[in-house]
This record gives C-alpha cells, structure tokens and sequence, in this order.
C-alpha cells in the first residue's frame, strides 16, 4: 500500500458475494486503518429518511482491520455541511492490494451532525446465521460506537450536545 493513492472498497455480503464497490482516495492509513475520501454516485438522490445522499456528497471513510465497524461521515456536496455518520458494523476490514475488503453484518448506526443516534436494521442482524462470538464482537462494536458519540471522540467531536433515540 505505499504508494497507493487510490483503492477500491469492496462491501461483501456474509455469503461473501460483492454488494458494492467504490473507489476513494487515500488520505491517510496505518497498520490498523484506512482513511479514505469518495463521492456518492450511486443515485441522483437517496431519501433514507433521516438523510437524504446526493450525487455527489462527500464520504471521509474509516476502515478498521481491528475493530468491527466502518464509519463514513457525510458532508453534503453543495456547501459541505456535516449531515452525520453512516456506520456500519462490519467484520474487521482487510486491505488486499489496491482493494479494501469489508464484510457488512446488517447492523448500522445513524449519527446526526448535534450526535443523536438511530440503530438500524436491528432485524436484519438479528436473522444473521452467526457464531456467538461474532455476534457478541458486533454488539460490543455498537456499544463503543455509542460510547465514542456520547464522549465525543472523533471524529463525532464536530457538534452540539447528545441527543439519544431508541
């Protein structure tokens, strides 16, 4: 990865099949992390109902090869505005050559840009043929997700105060 200035994320299912991929630029890496900036270009425009993607919007995106769980922050493309975090718990990512493998578990937590946070498809993650002892790492990682917004740590070190959902 020395002289890599892109790569291409690969989002695989459990079954290990490819669900997406996208390039970003290299901004930074470590030997337990990859931090990467990519434009949304997959729709015009995406209501998801507690944000709305455009072609376009800027992605800071953090992948861990220790930790289970991506973060994407979310910067709207007309002026940059935060619009939130997008993160995803996932298996610890891999970085094989130019490409940065990452497997989606279903489980996601919405942080707004004032820290609120949303826990998405709670079901999804539940109907998982999972071992205990992933499942059990893919809640802890939720759990520290949450911490970090609550404390504040970054990169949820941008905004107001917490405001907490169910």
């Amino acid at each position: 990865m020395d002289h890599v200035s892109r790569l291409t994320v690969r989002k695989m299912n459990m079954a290990g099949d490819t669900d997406l991929t996208w390039s970003g630029e290299v901004l930074g890496c470590s030997s337990s992390c990859v931090k990467l900036e990519a434009r949304f270009d997959r729709y015009d425009r995406h209501d998801l109902g507690y944000v709305v993607l455009e072609r376009g919007d800027r992605f800071v995106e953090w992948f861990f090869t220790d930790c289970w769980y991506t973060i994407y922050e979310i910067h709207a493309r007309r002026n940059d505005q935060l619009k939130g975090w997008y993160c995803n718990i996932t298996r610890p990512a891999e970085v094989i050559g130019s490409e940065v493998h990452t497997v989606d578990l279903e489980l996601d937590l919405w942080v707004g840009p004032d820290r609120s946070m949303l826990v998405l498809d709670k079901q999804e993650f539940e109907e998982l043929a999972l071992l205990d002892v992933d499942r059990n790492a893919a809640c802890a990682a939720l759990e520290e997700l949450r911490h970090m917004v609550v404390s504040g740590n970054p990169p949820f070190d941008q905004f107001g105060k917490v405001v907490l959902q169910p």
